[in-house]
C-alpha cells in the first residue's frame, strides 16, 4: 500500500508490525532535534550530565569523548578523549568506565551504518531529559528512555534487545524452548533475579537496590524487593527470590544465601513449569518479559517508567497482563487469569508472534537506517 502521501509503497520500518499503529522508525525517535550538533561542537558539555556512560563520538574527526566514573567528593565529572580507531579495535579505551564494551558496540554498529558522529549514553536506568542538564533539547542514542521522553533515540542493546535469539538476555544464552502447554503447568507465580533496583534521589544521583542486603532494611518501594517480601507474607500467593551474583556476594563477603530473601540459581526449564512469570523491573524495566514472551507461560508484567525499543511490539492486555507497581493488583489479577484460561492463551499466541517479530532483522536495519537520516547523521 502507498506511503502516507508519498505514492510510493511503505517499508516495513514505516508501517510498523505491532504496539499500535505507529512507525518502528517514529517509536525510535519521536522528534528530531538539530540543537544536538551543540553538543558535538563543545563535548565538554557532557560534564553537566550525571556521570554515566555520555559519549561524543565525531567519526569524521576521529575523535571521541567520554564520561569517566564520578568523584566521590562530588566534583565535576572527569572526560576522557579516545581515537575512533582505538575504540573499533576493542573496548580497551574505555577500560575506566563500567561496561566499556557497550561502548564500544556503539561506536562499531554507527561506523556500520555510515553515521558521521552521534551522542549516546548507553547506561541502565537513563537520566533525565537533556535539557535539564544542558539547556536545549538533545538526541542522545539510549537504550532505555522515561516514557514521554521525546528525545532520547532508543537503540539496540547487544545481548539484551535486539533481533536475535538472545532476545531479553534469556538465561544461560540459550535459545528459548518451552514444550509444555499452559494448562498443565503449575497454577503459580514465580520469579528468580538479581538485587538489582535503582531509584534517582536527585537528578544527578541514585541509590541502588543491592545497598540493602537484609530484611531489615530492604525497602519496598523496589518492585523486587516488594516481591520477594510479599512472597514470604503470602506463600500461596507468589514465589519470588533473589539470586545473588557474584559481585554481592563479594561485597558480603559470603557465598551461603541470604536466609529466605534468596535461592540458588534456577534454570529456564524449572521458572517455566509455572503458568505465571512474574516480570520485575531492575535498574529500568524487566528483561525477562522479553524472553518470558516466547514461551507457553503468560508474562506479568510490573508496570515501570522506562521503555526500550522492543516495547514498540507490545502492548497491556494484547501481549502480558499489566501489573501495578506495588502489587496491590496481583492477587486479583491472577485469580482473573485462572478463570479465564482462554483470555490466556490468546495471550499467550500473540506474545508468541511478537516476539517472532521482534527477531525480523531486516525490519530493525531499515528503521535504524531511517532513524540515522532523519537525524541527518549519515554522509
Amino acid at each position: 500500500m502507498p506511503g502516507p502521501g508519498t505514492g510510493r509503497a511503505a517499508t516495513a520500518a514505516e508501517r510498523g508490525t505491532g504496539g499500535g499503529a505507529m512507525d518502528f522508525h517514529h517509536f525510535m525517535c519521536p522528534n528530531v532535534h538539530p540543537e544536538t550538533a551543540r553538543l558535538r561542537a563543545e563535548p565538554g558539555l557532557l560534564a553537566r550530565f550525571p556521570a554515566l556512560m555520555g559519549m561524543v563520538c565525531d567519526l569524521e574527526a576521529g575523535r571521541i569523548t567520554f564520561q569517566q566514573p564520578a568523584p566521590a567528593d562530588g566534583s565535576p565529572v572527569p572526560l576522557a578523549e579516545t581515537d575512533t580507531a582505538a575504540a573499533l579495535a576493542g573496548p580497551e579505551p574505555f577500560g575506566a568506565m563500567r561496561q566499556a564494551r557497550r561502548q564500544h558496540q556503539m561506536v562499531t554498529q554507527m561506523a556500520g551504518h555510515g553515521a558521521r558522529w552521534f551522542v549516546s549514553n548507553m547506561h541502565d536506568s537513563a537520566p533525565f531529559a537533556p535539557e535539564l542538564y544542558v539547556g536545549t533539547p538533545a538526541n542522545l542514542f539510549q537504550y532505555t528512555r522515561r516514557r514521554g521522553d521525546r528525545s532520547a533515540v532508543l537503540w539496540r542493546l547487544d545481548g539484551y534487545y535486539e533481533p536475535s535469539p538472545r532476545l531479553g538476555c534469556v538465561p544461560d544464552g540459550e535459545p528459548l524452548r518451552d514444550d509444555l502447554p499452559f494448562r498443565d503447568k503449575r497454577p503459580e507465580v514465580v520469579w528468580r533475579g538479581n538485587w538489582t533496583g535503582i531509584t534517582w534521589t536527585s537528578p544527578h544521583g541514585f541509590e541502588r537496590l543491592g545497598t540493602h542486603l537484609d530484611a531489615a532494611t530492604l525497602p519496598r518501594h523496589y518492585p523486587r524487593a516488594r516481591a520477594v517480601l510479599m512472597s514470604l507474607e503470602a506463600p500461596d500467593l507468589l514465589d519470588c527470590r533473589f539470586v545473588a551474583g557474584a559481585k554481592v556476594r563479594r561485597k558480603r563477603g559470603s557465598e551461603a544465601p541470604l536466609g529466605a530473601l534468596e535461592d540458588r540459581k534456577r534454570s529456564p526449564e524449572w521458572l517455566l513449569r509455572n503458568r505465571y512469570q512474574l516480570c520485575l523491573p531492575g535498574n529500568d524495566v524487566a528483561t525477562q518479559l522479553y524472553w518470558v514472551i516466547g514461551s507457553n507461560s503468560l508474562a506479568l508484567k510490573v508496570e515501570t517508567e522506562f521503555e526500550v525499543i522492543v516495547d514498540h511490539f507490545l502492548a497491556p492486555w494484547v501481549h502480558y497482563v499489566p501489573i501495578a507497581g506495588d502489587l496491590s493488583d496481583l492477587r486479583d489479577k491472577v485469580a482473573y487469569c485462572e478463570a479465564n484460561p482462554a483470555l490466556c492463551l490468546a495471550i499467550i499466541e500473540r506474545a508468541n508472534e511478537a516476539h517472532a517479530r521482534m527477531q525480523d532483522k531486516a525490519l530493525w536495519a531499515e528503521a535504524e537506517g531511517i532513524v540515522l537520516d532523519r537525524l541527518g547523521l549519515l554522509a
